[in-house]
């Protein structure tokens, strides 16, 4: 494989321009390489719209994106790192890594947290979106 392979996640329940900007900048990083995506388990998210597998097939559909798979119920981070073994792993602006982090450092790994810049925040976020619609 030329490039590098590189792992983008989120929950992707309301797909929007900032998403596309994400993944995007994500894929831009590869190199020629792969873009993989983890989406958040539907067990893990307070609310959603879209099940596992409807998200799933959405992010699928997306040029940029070489590969998703569904996070696990029971949230880990080391499983996911050993699966996909990425040689980057791109965060959002309002993404949490501490455990990311963390799970970097206990399997020993060199993989770069590289965190991606957002697309008009006030505008393209999630939460904004669903209050508009009435979700």
């Amino acid at each position: 494989m030329m490039g590098k392979r590189i792992l983008a996640s989120g929950k992707f329940d309301l797909l929007h321009p900032g998403h596309i900007h994400y993944l995007k900048e994500s894929a831009d990083l590869s190199d020629g390489g792969e873009l993989w995506v983890v989406i958040t388990h539907e067990e893990n998210m307070e609310e959603n719209l879209f099940s596992n597998q409807e998200r799933k097939r959405v992010v699928e559909a997306l040029e940029t994106v070489d590969r998703v798979v569904v996070g696990k119920r029971k949230v880990d981070y080391e499983s996911v790192l050993k699966e996909v073994d990425p040689d980057v792993v791109t965060v959002g602006y309002d993404q949490e890594r501490k455990s990311l982090e963390k799970a970097i450092r206990k399997l020993g790994k060199d993989i770069e947290i590289k965190e991606i810049s957002p697309l008009n925040p006030e505008k393209y976020s999630s939460t904004i979106l669903k209050s508009l619609i009435g979700e």
